[in-house]
């Protein structure tokens, strides 16, 4: 993500910039043993955050990746999430920056309407989880797209 940062979105002049990583890193911590310490997943994270609000005034809204056990393989992932999510929301706090946690919320609509409902494999949504999302987002964009 930060190779294609400035490209992408800083030359772009965004007034509201959304950041959803981390999944991909757990997989890579879950398949290979590789930390996100070794990864260097939080140095990275910050750097892409540290290079936003150097170089732009876009607000920033953060949100922590998810996984659904569904199938039951990815409940090992949890913690890796969780561990993810708590890393993320330190470095969104540093930056000002708003933080949306998805796992908790997703898990618990999903436990509601069946996993099947939200996830077509535990890491990619559905319509109705995209919705969970973008219903989250707009919730949270409301309230700061104002200064709030």
């Amino acid at each position: 993500m930060k190779r294609i940062l400035e490209k992408e979105c800083i030359l772009k002049r965004p007034d509201v910039v959304s950041i959803l990583i981390g999944c991909n890193d757990v997989g890579v911590m879950m398949n290979t043993g590789k930390s996100l310490e070794e990864q260097q997943f939080e140095a990275c994270y910050e750097a892409i955050l540290k290079e936003i609000t150097e170089q732009s005034d876009a607000k920033l809204i953060c949100m922590s990746p998810f996984i659904v056990p569904y199938p039951r393989m990815y409940e090992n992932w949890i913690p890796g999430i969780k561990q993810t999510e708590r890393i993320e929301k330190k470095i969104a706090e540093k930056y000002h920056a708003d933080f949306l946690a998805l796992q908790d919320m997703i898990i618990l609509k999903a436990e509601k309407a069946g996993y099947e409902s939200v996830t077509t494999d535990g890491i990619h949504l559905t319509e109705y989880g995209n919705e969970i999302i973008a219903g989250a987002w707009l919730q949270l964009f409301e309230k700061i797209k104002d200064g709030d």
